[in-house]
């Protein structure tokens, strides 16, 4: 869809990037306009932060030296990184929180966001980290949403925002109308912030 609009596109996959903290940190210095993050998110319940999973396992010593270490931009005590995993047992890794997105290096120029996990619009706190750092808009989910659902979705979203060319608000309620809320769970598909509804993605200036 992309190399048909004219769009030279970029696909990395988390099980081939060896450390997926140290790629997040300096995402924005990529030029990427629409980046696409097919990745689970972690939601603490007691404070509301959302944290991105990165592939990376987590490292108790990593934790405590290297990345806190690190200019202090890794320090936990700033909840910077965040341990998560899928269940109580399951593998954990390292996530990313809006504290990290803000501190990142560089700036993104006017990118679009689009996040493909649960909860990405929970809450704003994370379309605000990368609105903050200069993002032009965030795209995500209210709640919890099927991976199959998710897909479906994104596919019709990239349709109307990509091939067919249409703003941002009206690639998000074509798809509402065609796909529905995520039959499970009931989450919709959002943009923060509402300004940027009138937006299309051929337009943002770099």
């Amino acid at each position: 869809m992309f190399k048909e609009a004219g769009w030279l596109m970029h696909y990395y996959m988390g099980s081939a990037i060896n450390d997926n903290v140290d790629f997040y940190r300096i995402l924005p210095q990529r030029g990427f306009r629409i980046i696409i993050l097919r990745v689970h998110v972690a939601l603490n319940p007691e404070t509301g932060t959302l944290a991105l999973f990165t592939s990376e396992e987590w490292d108790d010593s990593k934790a405590a030296t290297t990345y806190a270490s690190d200019f202090d931009l890794f320090d936990m005590r700033n909840n910077k990184l965040a341990k998560v995993a899928v269940t109580q047992n399951s593998t954990a890794y390292f996530g990313i929180t809006p504290n990290f997105v803000k501190a990142m290096k560089g700036t993104f120029q006017n990118s679009i966001v689009i996040m493909m996990g649960c909860d990405g619009l929970a809450n704003t706190k994370m379309a605000e980290a990368f609105v903050e750092k200069g993002a032009k808009a965030y795209i995500g989910w209210t709640g919890p949403v099927s991976a199959s659902h998710t897909d479906a979705a994104t596919e019709q979203l990239l349709t109307h925002l990509i091939s067919e060319k249409k703003t941002i608000r009206t690639a998000v309620t074509e798809t509402l109308d065609a796909l529905g809320k995520d039959p499970a769970y009931g989450s919709t598909i959002s943009c923060y912030p509402a300004s940027a509804g009138e937006l299309k993605a051929d337009e943002f200036p770099m």
